[in-house]
């Protein structure tokens, strides 16, 4: 059976490590991977990029000037959906990927963040750990995977 295409975003994978309240820089959907803090110290979603910070994921909706919970435990594991036309093969498990920024779903208040982009190249923000127990999830278009930040905003620095 094909995996359904649902992209909904960054969920924690098993029981967030931590759980920090930010202020949203702008809209934020639950499951928007988010950026490192700005210089304002608000966060925004990320935009997609090869060499993004990223601070972790959006436990709640949230516009510009409201608290926005964030799994940001730079251990922290998510699972996430594989954009459509990546190949997914157990293989890439150890390579690196980024963040496929589409626009949040404004009537259901969802995130549609993807993976895109794997490649064996360490400067990408997320590394895949492996594919998702999931039942019926398998190394095929559209794959859940359990990812982790390699690029961490509380850890990595230049």
């Amino acid at each position: 059976m094909a995996n359904s295409n649902r992209a909904i975003g960054f969920r924690p994978y098993g029981t967030p490590q931590r759980l920090s309240p930010y202020i949203a820089g702008s809209t934020i959907y639950p499951g928007d991977m988010l950026l490192e803090p700005a210089s304002d110290g608000q966060v925004d979603p990320s935009a997609g990029g090869a060499s993004e910070m990223l601070l972790g994921c959006a436990l709640n909706y949230a516009v510009a000037g409201e608290t926005v919970l964030v799994a940001d435990d730079p251990a922290q594991l998510f699972v996430v959906q594989m954009a459509s036309g990546e190949t997914e093969a157990s293989t890439q498990v150890g390579d690196y990927c980024e963040v496929k920024a589409t626009a949040g779903n404004s009537t259901y208040r969802i995130s549609r963040h993807e993976v895109d982009t794997v490649a064996e190249t360490n400067t990408k923000p997320l590394r895949i750990a492996s594919l998702s127990p999931l039942v019926g999830n398998s190394w095929a278009d559209n794959a859940d995977v359990v990812v982790s930040i390699n690029t961490h905003a509380l850890t990595s620095r230049a």
